[in-house]
């Protein structure tokens, strides 16, 4: 071989191959939110969670590495390439946007890094062993307004959702309920999470004279079709997500998100719940801390599935660190394996327990429903 095709190789062997990390005497953990951009009412409160993380456990330091990715699942890419080549992180918590969460997924699993997202997307273990999400799946979700609806003898639904992953989740949640619970969807409409107007979509789905309508959206967009819906005369039930239960939406939303129901965790109204919730002690102390630190007006589902994140986090770092040391391969497959198999965590959104067969972890003890009554979220009992 030619000496400068060898060196010209070498170089770029040298490039593009980052240095193996070495064992260190602390946990290094990327943290990507999106705290500006389309979703920053949400990303916000994820930002603002980590700054209640501890930062030991098990008696080893834990640094967090906190970047925002704007909302843009490009930035989110580039910023977790960064966080595994450079920063060799030992884990990463987030994304907490759906479509920053996919478009990293590939990437985590090629390089063997543990990834506890903070949003919902599809997710089988099997493709990705190296994934899991601390979000309800609209599956879950979509269990419990099914439930509603058919309590209520609601049997015609429209849909109006983001033409995104998250609106897919919860038309297919909704779509897998709707033969038992005696459901028809009547019109299948979707919108851009930059859209500014849904005339077109809410009209639409008017025309079928629906019973109900379901909004398969999240943060502050998800009242545009409330608030269309309501000029334009409709008086039926709205239902909306779990993605929208945020002080933001009632801002946005005001008098026209009255009476919307929707799916959540049990901090969303830890203050509501009956004692015999597992989930009320750990939400009420998280939420306390986080709404001293914060702001009473900061009172939000989304903190809270960051505090749960941290949870399932320590509790596989406690694990791996009796084995293995932290900047190493070995780590990374301990803690993987150790948020696989580690007893059932209570955390804010319900009671959390992984298994080779189910990165999500969560059960019925994730949902409760809400209404929006006199301007705040109110437990449905």
């Amino acid at each position: 071989m030619p000496r400068i095709l060898a060196v010209l190789i070498g170089a770029l062997a040298t490039f593009t191959t980052p240095a193996l990390a070495q064992p260190r005497d602390e946990i290094v953990v990327g943290y990507v939110v999106s705290a500006t951009g389309s979703n920053a009412s949400l990303g916000v409160h994820y930002r603002n969670a980590e700054q209640l993380f501890p930062t030991e456990i098990a008696g080893t330091k834990v640094r967090y590495i906190v970047r925002d990715d704007a909302s843009d699942s490009t930035q989110a890419l580039n910023i977790v390439r960064q966080l595994i080549a450079e920063d060799h992180v030992d884990a990463v918590i987030g994304p907490s946007l759906t479509t920053s969460a996919l478009a990293v997924i590939q990437l985590m699993n090629d390089d063997h890094v543990p990834e506890i997202a903070t949003s919902p997307f599809p997710l089988d273990p099997k493709t990705y062993p190296w994934t899991f999400s601390l979000v309800q799946t609209g599956g879950l979700m979509m269990q419990g307004v099914a439930a509603h609806m058919q309590a209520h003898g609601i049997h015609r639904i429209g849909f109006i959702g983001f033409s995104d992953s998250f609106g897919d989740q919860i038309l297919q949640g909704i779509q897998a309920q709707a033969a038992t619970a005696g459901l028809s969807i009547t019109s299948e409409q979707r919108y851009a999470r930059s859209d500014t107007s849904v005339q077109a979509q809410v009209l639409r789905v008017m025309a079928t004279h629906p019973d109900a309508v379901l909004i398969g959206a999240s943060g502050t967009q998800a009242a545009l079709p409330g608030i269309t819906l309501r000029e334009r005369g409709f008086t039926g039930p709205i239902y909306s997500t779990h993605g929208a239960v945020n002080q933001d939406f009632l801002r946005v939303g005001g008098a026209s998100v009255e009476g919307e129901i929707a799916p959540t965790g049990p901090v969303s109204v830890y203050d509501q719940l009956p004692d015999s919730n597992a989930s009320k002690a750990v939400g009420t102390t998280f939420m306390t801390r986080y709404l001293a630190a914060f702001g009473a007006q900061n009172r939000n589902a989304f903190a809270g599935y960051a505090w749960d994140g941290y949870l399932v986090f320590a509790s596989a770092a406690a694990t791996a660190l009796k084995t293995t040391k932290p900047g190493t391969a070995e780590f990374r497959t301990a803690l993987r394996n150790a948020i696989e198999t580690d007893p059932p965590i209570v955390g804010t959104h319900g009671t959390i327990k992984m298994s080779p067969t189910d990165h999500y972890g969560h059960d019925s003890t994730g949902l409760v429903m809400v209404v929006v009554k006199d301007g705040s979220w109110q437990l449905v009992n």
